[in-house]
């Protein structure tokens, strides 16, 4: 440390150490001119980030493109079931996942707020007393040498960095990414938990009406029962069909059994879910769903890619901290250059430490520099190096896995579009000839059997219609997810409630 002082430790005043520029002036060259001893010459990153706007996307993401405006809504709400919503904003309150996300959003918070502190002022108080004996072949003079005594000080030291080679500024930068970055995964965390709890609630209301489907069911193959009986009774038909519409009753018991539990365990998922017991779900009514027109892609999907979905972005935030810590660590080559300042009282002799002439007071720059490290700073440097290049690749692998899941998300999309156009013309085409069967029946035209084996197709069909209802909202939501939770809804095709 390199300082100007002025001490004033007894009733007898003494002046030393003027400021003298020349020599901190030459102290200084001297400290600058021999860094190039330790170096980080032809240290550099392998790796460059991915521009998600110079990928091709493909035909099946770019023949889905559409020119849309995001209303800035939750996406789950183009379903219009209030009863999610509260699900949801109860699962952001409780579930542990998303509370852990909190928990490392608040560490990296405070990891921020740890590197700025690091480049501000600091300014400490010290006090001591201490009783002594001097020796008499030493520094000190009469009256003190070989004698005993005390002595005494009430400091206050500053210390202020001067960042000259932005060293500090960088750590302070990385951390604030990294503080952004955490912010991301938190939404990411969200994002993902609002996908679970969708995917629960779609897979709950299937259930009820597949429950209720089957219940029609196994009322329809009663009937069946009871009229094979009859028949046999009247010496009309044999023991055969009535073993078969017996077997065929036992079936559809187990179905409504088997989706009574169905029903159970989504309720006990989606409590999961919310961070609650299984109890909690135990008041969910019905959910009742509007199918909403299926997600439109933005214009220039591959360049908004990093704006649409937080876990890429929050990779991109992790890739540019990395980044400004290999600044930091080339800045550790250069000197460290802080100004420090004392001010206060010092004293031998505890009579004398109150008295005016006890003032000590100092201030000047204090430098370090590295000349031989047996190369710990160029292993530091290559280290951060390495972590930006895994951050590199890392947020690469996520731009392609993210195009990837929305490409894919296009292709489910579709083939479940597609199973649901069909199931619909199924069931229009069954449900006819119910009807016509019915009228026939009730003319004399037809078996009563005709009338009700046409009913359970129609039943049957209505069944597939509700698993690819729950299919498409699945494929929808995966879409939405791969989107980031925009939900921009298309023309392709009406909203219809689902019943």
């Amino acid at each position: 440390m390199i300082h100007s002082t002025r001490y004033r430790p007894d009733a007898r005043p003494v002046r030393r150490a003027r400021w003298r520029h020349a020599p901190l002036a030459a102290a200084l060259a001297a400290l600058v001119s021999v860094a190039g001893c330790a170096s980080h010459g032809g240290l550099r990153p392998a790796g460059k980030p991915l521009d998600p706007a110079a990928l091709d996307a493909g035909r099946d993401i770019a023949a889905a493109v559409r020119d849309t405006a995001d209303d800035g809504a939750p996406w789950w709400r183009a379903w219009g079931d209030d009863q999610l919503d509260r699900l949801m904003a109860d699962a952001q309150r409780q579930a542990p996942g998303v509370r852990a996300a909190q928990a490392r959003l608040r560490q990296a918070e405070a990891a921020l707020g740890n590197a700025d502190a690091a480049r501000q002022p600091t300014l400490d108080a010290s006090a001591s007393v201490s009783a002594d004996r001097y020796p008499g072949h030493y520094t000190y003079g009469a009256p003190y040498a070989d004698n005993t005594g005390g002595s005494g000080s009430l400091l206050a030291s500053l210390r202020l960095r001067l960042d000259v080679w932005g060293k500090w500024r960088a750590l302070v930068d990385a951390a604030r990414l990294d503080a952004e970055g955490a912010a991301l995964a938190h939404a990411d965390a969200q994002l993902a938990l609002q996908q679970g709890i969708a995917a629960a609630y779609l897979r709950l209301d299937a259930a009820f009406r597949l429950h209720e489907l089957a219940q029609q069911q196994r009322e329809r193959q009663r009937q069946l029962l009871d009229l094979h009986q009859t028949r046999r009774q009247a010496g009309l038909g044999s023991d055969v069909p009535v073993a078969e519409a017996r077997s065929r009753l036992a079936q559809s018991d187990a179905q409504v059994d088997a989706l009574d539990r169905e029903i159970a365990r989504q309720r006990h998922a989606l409590a999961a879910l919310a961070g609650q017991a299984p109890g909690y779900a135990d008041a969910l009514r019905r959910p009742r769903l509007a199918l909403r027109a299926d997600p439109a892609l933005p214009a220039a999907l591959p360049a908004r890619l990093l704006g649409l979905r937080p876990d890429v972005l929050a990779r991109r935030k992790r890739l540019d901290a990395a980044d400004r810590r290999i600044d930091a660590a080339k800045a550790e080559f250069y000197p460290d250059i802080d100004l420090k300042a004392f001010a206060g009282l010092q004293s031998l002799g505890l009579s004398h430490l109150l008295q005016g002439n006890s003032l000590a007071a100092g201030i000047g720059p204090a430098l370090t520099l590295p000349i031989f490290d047996g190369g710990r700073l160029r292993a530091g440097l290559q280290d951060r190096i390495a972590g930006y290049d895994l951050a590199v690749a890392d947020y690469d692998a996520s731009v392609v896995r993210a195009l990837q899941e929305v490409a894919d998300g296009l292709a489910g999309l579709a083939q479940a579009r597609a199973r649901r156009d069909a199931a619909r013309v199924s069931l229009r085409e069954s449900g006819t000839l119910a009807r016509l069967q019915a009228v026939r029946a009730s003319r004399g035209l037809s078996a009563r059997q005709d009338e009700i084996d046409a009913d359970l197709e129609r039943l049957r069909a209505d069944s597939a219609l509700a698993a690819a209802d729950r299919d498409l909202g699945l494929a929808q939501t995966a879409l939405a997810g791969a989107l980031g939770g925009r939900w921009s809804p298309s023309q392709s095709s009406d909203n219809e409630v689902l019943k």
